[in-house]
């Protein structure tokens, strides 16, 4: 196959790739796209996070063991017990729900147990202990669960987190690399006098120039602007074999840099919702903490609002 017929194979086909790859890109920028019959042009270096986003935002599917789990937590407080008629509570209770919040405020930092985990075990703690924290401690629980709606997309924040940080080096290397290849493609100039005399049309720099297009076009789907700005350099490094028209038909192609630009808006966007799970993460820990305190305050208001048998101080 000659060189000639390796370019007319790559722009035929380059067209109809870089639209759907642009499509497609852009459409995964709000965490999942249309599945639909379609070369997949999400390389692995820069897939969607998370890959199951689509499912994971169907609000008809079955809730996950954990989503079932924040239900029930939930539920304790839909109905309130009667206060009065609870019994007081015991000295054994106090040293397990004191226990229990040292526990948690001891918890590691982390993105996601913050504002969902520590949540729910603050809440199961006071609604473990109603007769210790009283309608003071539901009331706190019920205001820090309507407000903490970062556990209503917990599935999802913990899947990206789950895929996002490991992926993080390998996309930012990746992304690199693009704006190499880019900045290389796009200083790419036709220029047949820069071959010499001596050098034009030999078997070798046909031989090295097929080599080169082979390479390329062995390239998997996904890596179109990889494939696109490599051919762009070859065509221009080789004007002994490509006329000055195919490059110029190269060149005039829009189609790739509406690629490269949904690519980095879609990189913005998966860095820009990381750093807000970052950031809420460290909001709601802060909430927990003070929680903690006031819970804490509670029980020493409770136990020393009387004397109480077997109880000195």
């Amino acid at each position: 196959m000659t060189e000639k017929w390796l370019y007319v194979i790559f722009l035929n086909g380059f067209g109809l790739f870089a639209r759907r790859a642009c499509n497609q890109v852009e459409s995964s920028v709000n965490y999942g796209c249309d599945a639909m019959a379609a070369p997949d042009l999400h390389s692995p270096e820069h897939p969607n996070f998370p890959r199951d986003a689509t499912k994971l935002q169907d609000p008809h599917r079955p809730p996950t063991d954990h989503e079932q789990y924040i239900l029930n937590v939930v539920m304790r407080f839909k109905t309130l017990p009667n206060f009065e008629a609870l019994p007081k509570p015991t000295l054994q209770e106090r040293d397990e729900a004191l226990r229990r919040l040292d526990e948690l405020e001891k918890m590691p930092k982390d993105p996601i147990s913050d504002q969902d985990d520590r949540v729910l075990a603050l809440a199961l703690i006071i609604a473990d202990y109603p007769s210790l924290f009283g309608q003071m401690g539901c009331y706190l629980a019920a205001q820090i669960l309507g407000a903490v709606k970062t556990i209503e997309t917990s599935e999802f924040r913990r899947a990206f987190i789950r895929e996002y940080i490991p992926a993080l080096p390998g996309l930012r290397d990746y992304l690199r690399r693009l704006a190499t290849l880019r900045r290389r493609g796009r200083s790419a100039k036709y220029d047949p006098n820069a071959v010499p005399q001596v050098s034009w049309g030999t078997p070798e720099r046909r031989a090295a120039a097929r080599e080169q297009m082979e390479l390329v076009q062995g390239l998997a789907d996904y890596y179109l602007m990889e494939k696109y700005w490599r051919m762009l350099e070859i065509v221009g490094n080789y004007p002994d074999f490509f006329t000055k028209e195919q490059f110029e038909q190269l060149t005039a192609n829009a189609g790739i840099e509406q690629t490269w630009r949904a690519h980095l808006a879609k990189a913005r966007d998966d860095w820009n919702y990381y750093k807000t799970v970052l950031n809420s993460g460290t909001v709601v820990r802060q909430v927990v903490d003070s929680a903690i305190g006031v819970l804490r305050e509670i029980i020493r208001t409770t136990f020393s609002a009387e004397p109480r048998p077997g109880e000195t101080g």
